[in-house]
């Protein structure tokens, strides 16, 4: 059988993925700027929205100029 790729994470899992802790993603999520999935209880991240986030908070350097 080969290994089923995750379309969503948990918390705990988002947060590692982005080296913070659980009360940091919970704030990204209550602010807005990081999407989640409500099943029951539990709040899920796809990985396109942790993709998103990093995107939009990416600030480039310039180097050399």
């Amino acid at each position: 059988m080969q290994p089923v790729e995750k379309l969503l994470l948990t918390v705990d899992q988002t947060a590692a993925m982005l080296a913070l802790g659980r009360t940091s993603v919970y704030k990204l999520m209550g602010q807005g700027e990081l999407a989640y999935v409500k099943i029951g209880g539990s709040r899920r991240i796809r990985i396109g929205d942790i993709d998103a986030l990093i995107s939009r908070s990416y600030i480039g350097g310039s180097h050399g100029t």
